[in-house]
This record gives structure tokens, C-alpha cells and sequence, in this order.
């Protein structure tokens, strides 16, 4: 059975900072929300203060948001059901880079694909994880952000060796993605090989690129 990807906890400090997860405090009258990215080790810190009682069922529920969508499925490792199709070319994202993404780049090379979210401290660990697979075997590796706030994909974007990409809800919807990170290898026809829920690991990604060939 996969382990929950956030921790929710009902410490009563006033503030406190969890690394890789994300944290809810009560006891007080304010809900606060911060967090803190760390580009060398690919770390979200995400802080929690909540003020008052009366905010533990919207605190909590944040916590609850951060398990499906946003917070992901670090503790998953599971396969998924392969999309059928031709998936890269239907990668028509905004790019969040300097230059237009023209998902035909894809082809004659396999890809890994990653949707995210800025705020998924499991994405975040595995998209630096999953560049460096692309680099050392000569393979495409996007990230494509389904969740959040453009300005923070782009700022995530800035520290990520791939292609970034922002997705308006359509691919999303196409690929009924419930939560993240959700990663897809593709051979070199811009076909689905395999499909992960979850954060991978570099052995997972290395050995699904070597099959997708």
C-alpha cells in the first residue's frame, strides 16, 4: 500500500518548517502559508501556521489538497495504464522558457514527461532525478506543470535542465490526471511506453528510456 506523499500533523507551535512535506500546525488565530524552494537538492519547504482552532477543519483541508493534486504521490511508486496515441504531439503547451515548444522536436528520441506542480515537493526532487537520465542517455525530458501559478512554474523553470512547459487545464483533462507527479516515457514516435505515478527513481527512469528505444 503506497504511503500518504504529505504528513499532516496537529503540532501547536507557532511556526515551524517541514522539508519535503507538508505541514499543518493549529493552535493560534492565523493561517500562514510559506515555502521555500532549494534548487541544489531540488526541496520544497513548505510552513504551515495556523492561529486558531476555529481554522483546523481549512487548514487540514489544505493538507488534504496537498495528498491529491498538489502535494503528489511521493510515497507511490506504481505503474499506470499507458495512454494510447500519439502523446507527443499532443504536447502543445505554452513553453515557459525563451522560444515556442514545437512538440514534433520529440521525435527520433525518447522522452520522459513529467506533469507537475511548483508546489509538489515530490516533482521537484524527481525533475532534476529525471534530467540528468535524459542528459546521460540523449533522450528528450519535459516538465509540464498542470497545477498552480504560472509564476511559480516559471520560477521552478529557471532551475530545471529541460523543457518546461504550462499546461491551461487541457492535457490535464486529456489524460484525466488526478495527481502528481504523473510521469510518461515516450519512444522515439512520440508513443507512450510506459506511464508512473509517483516521484521515480534514476534506476526506474534509466531502465524505462533503455525499453522505449
Amino acid at each position: 500500500m503506497c504511503e500518504a506523499a504529505a504528513k499532516l500533523t496537529d503540532e501547536l507551535g507557532d511556526s515551524f518548517e517541514i522539508h519535503g512535506r507538508i505541514g499543518v500546525g493549529i493552535g493560534g488565530h492565523r493561517t500562514h502559508i510559506t515555502r521555500r524552494y532549494d534548487s541544489t537538492n531540488g526541496v520544497l519547504s513548505i510552513g504551515v501556521v495556523a492561529r486558531s482552532p476555529s481554522l483546523r477543519a481549512v487548514v487540514v483541508a489544505f493538507g488534504l489538497v496537498c495528498l491529491g493534486v498538489v502535494g503528489g504521490l511521493g510515497g507511490c511508486h506504481r505503474r499506470a495504464a499507458v495512454p494510447d496515441g500519439d502523446v507527443a504531439a499532443t504536447l502543445s503547451a505554452k513553453s515557459l522558457g525563451q522560444h515556442a515548444f514545437d512538440p514534433a522536436s520529440l521525435k527520433g528520441k525518447p522522452s520522459i514527461v513529467m506533469f507537475v506542480s511548483p508546489v509538489c515537493p515530490h516533482c521537484l526532487k524527481e525533475m532534476p532525478i529525471a534530467a540528468k537520465v535524459a542528459h546521460e542517455a540523449d533522450a528528450n525530458v519535459l516538465a509540464i506543470f498542470v497545477v498552480g501559478k504560472p509564476q511559480n512554474a516559471t520560477d521552478i523553470a529557471q532551475h530545471f535542465a529541460g523543457t518546461s512547459l504550462w499546461d491551461d487545464g487541457t492535457l490535464k483533462a486529456k489524460y484525466a490526471i488526478k495527481a502528481v507527479p504523473y510521469t510518461l516515457v515516450l519512444g522515439p514516435d512520440g508513443h507512450a511506453v510506459s506511464a508512473y505515478e509517483g516521484a521515480q527513481d534514476e534506476s526506474t527512469l534509466r531502465d524505462a528510456i533503455a525499453d522505449a528505444r
